[in-house]
């Protein structure tokens, strides 16, 4: 990869040097770039010498500006070089899981702790070089999110699959050095449950602030398993226990810490049939990307979101909202499909993975069309859509809409953003609004 130019904004710098689409940058003073990382430290300077391959050859800039201006320039890819990958062999890794014919970038097992600076992927932190080391420190790369899944060093190697350094002691170290994490815990029944579990979550909250928060994830297990080791799932007395002793903990922390530091994931309270905690639980939704909170979230606002969805005219069209399992009960707390409306929450059963998978957001685009006979339009959420917009079985929205005479309406995981979709699409086939 390279750092091609894939946008350049109205009246920036960049505009002014006629920097364009598709132009190349080499260098930013003297230094080749790796990364976005890289090109947004070295252009943070009030002087800066730009190596650029345009359309007309090479060219070098010499750019006098104010400190943190930005040059307007924006890449194809956020990395230019080679995506760090994943030398481990995790007993849970689900990329390991899957079965063939799915999206391309499925099978890129990376572990790049430079995705996990800009997006918040979690990364064991097991094949960091000194080189690297070195970088997150002097570039501030922080917070980090990165996969514990045990304090005990010999547990987390087994778990691992690989030889790596001493978790606690590499987090203390760097947290030494002004770098902060957010952690996560893999919870594998008979393996990093129980005393376990609570040595890690007593060690990493010795760490906080430095350690900000731990999120507890229940292990995800597909039918595709064969020659992988033995694992126990989550079931709903594991998931209970799970939740009493993050509670317990987190009660604690409070008190002592002024947080609750430590988080269940959504999926356990599903999985265990207990009631949500309440918004407060959540303080500021700091695991939010990684399923902690979005089930509150979504209940807090589904009123507002069935009031705008009262306010449709269908016109007599069927509107099948779609969903995975897990999800059903939740919908169905809302008022959605209660009114003079005809929409029908759709829970759809996971055929790829198997049906212990019941998450909307590892829907393939066969699973959900199995679904749709009878209805006008379908909203799917856009948690089954990758950025490239495709399904997990490179299935397009477009191609679904073809092989079923559907329309297809992709909507964020919000009742009142599904209404404002399913109203541009009531405009645009004249149902009336």
């Amino acid at each position: 990869m390279a750092a091609i130019i894939s946008k350049v904004k109205p009246g920036s710098i960049a505009r002014e040097l006629s920097l364009a689409k598709g132009d190349e940058i080499i260098s930013v003073n003297g230094a080749r770039l790796r990364d976005i990382i890289d090109y947004e430290y070295l252009t943070d300077d009030e002087n800066v010498l730009l190596l650029a391959r345009t359309k007309r050859g090479l060219e070098e800039f010499d750019i006098e500006k104010e400190a943190g201006e930005s040059l307007g320039i924006e890449f194809e890819n956020a990395i230019f070089d080679r995506i760090k990958t994943c030398g481990a062999n995790c007993v849970f890794c689900f990329e390991r899981q899957l079965p063939e014919g799915l999206r391309p970038s499925l099978k890129m097992r990376d572990d790049d702790y430079r995705l996990s600076f800009l997006y918040g992927c979690y990364v064991t932190l097991g094949n960091l070089k000194p080189e690297d080391t070195g970088r997150i420190i002097s570039q501030r790369l922080s917070p980090l999110y990165v996969s514990v899944h045990a304090a005990d060093h010999a547990l987390r190697e087994k778990l691992l699959g690989k030889k790596v350094p001493d978790i606690i002691s590499q987090l203390s170290y760097f947290i030494e050095h002004g770098i902060t994490f957010h952690c996560q815990a893999v919870i594998c029944p008979g393996l990093n449950d129980g005393p376990q579990l609570e040595k890690t979550i007593k060690d990493l909250a010795g760490l906080y602030p430095g350690a900000a928060s731990l999120a507890l994830v229940p292990v995800g297990l597909t039918k595709h398993r064969n020659g992988l080791p033995q694992i126990t799932p989550v079931d709903k007395a594991k998931a209970a226990e799970i939740i009493d002793t993050a509670r317990a903990y987190g009660e604690g922390f409070k008190k002592t810490l002024g947080t609750r530091f430590v988080f269940c994931a959504d999926e356990f309270y599903i999985k265990a049939e207990k009631p949500f905690p309440e918004t407060d639980y959540y303080e500021d939704y700091l695991q939010y990307e990684n399923g902690i909170g979005l089930v509150r979230d979504f209940l807090d606002n589904a009123p507002k979101g069935v009031k705008a969805l009262d306010r449709l005219e269908l016109s007599g069209k069927r509107i099948a909202i779609i969903t995975g399992k897990s999800f059903e009960a939740i919908m169905r707390k809302t008022d959605l499909g209660k009114n003079k409306n005809s929409f029908e929450i759709v829970p759809c059963e996971n055929v790829l993975f198997g049906k212990t998978v019941t998450v909307a957001g590892l829907l393939s685009g066969k699973d959900i069309q199995k679904n749709l006979r009878g209805f006008d339009a379908a909203v799917i959420p856009s948690v089954c859509i990758s950025d490239e917009g495709v399904f997990l079985d490179d299935l397009t929205p477009g191609e679904l809409e073809r092989r079923t005479g559907i329309s297809i309406i992709i909507s964020k995981p919000s009742l009142y953003d599904m209404a404002a979709k399913i109203k541009k699409y009531l405009k645009k086939t004249k149902g009336g609004v």
